[in-house]
């Protein structure tokens, strides 16, 4: 069974900090800058297409392609976990990562926002209304990064072998 521990063998194995990981993980990227961003890296030459860029577009660029490698260990560590034998995967795009694997189930868990604020408001003390908006601020995060990376849609069921509701 992996979660976050995957962050931990990413770290181990890239030999990068392993709060770097934490601090990106699942992390979506921004839209708009990433947009703007993207006409640089179509062109093929990225250093020739960024050298007019404003330096804050020059800092997304660079943080991108650190996010991008990032992903990529983290891809590459999930894929050697399942060649270690059966495993369960909890999210980090595991499903596209492992997408020509023959035996792959890939299980969607949800519940109401309802409940998913009243487990949120009593495991982290905090009133309910913040959790619903804790829960769904969760919800935006990983669907902006399952979408961006897998370019399939979080939640939709032609993506998923298996929905249930917890």
């Amino acid at each position: 069974f992996y979660d976050k521990e995957l962050l931990v063998h990413a770290a181990k194995e890239s030999g990068m900090a392993k709060e770097l990981f934490e601090n990106y993980d699942e992390a979506p990227t921004n839209s708009l800058l990433y947009s703007l961003s993207m006409g640089a890296y179509s062109m093929g030459n990225l250093n020739a297409a960024a050298f007019n860029l404003p330096l804050n577009h020059k800092v997304f660029l660079a943080q991108f392609d650190a996010i991008k490698k990032l992903f990529i260990i983290q891809s590459d560590i999930i894929k050697k976990a399942a060649a270690e034998g059966p495993c369960v995967i909890v999210g980090r795009c595991a499903d596209y990562a492992l997408a020509n694997y023959p035996h792959l189930v890939n299980v969607f868990i949800y519940a109401d926002i309802k409940k998913r604020a009243a487990r949120v408001a009593e495991y982290e003390g905090i009133p309910l209304k913040e959790a619903e908006e804790r829960a769904l601020k969760t919800d935006k995060k990983r669907a902006s990064y399952y979408n961006f990376y897998s370019n399939k849609k979080w939640g939709a069921v032609e993506s998923y072998h298996l929905s249930v509701d917890s």
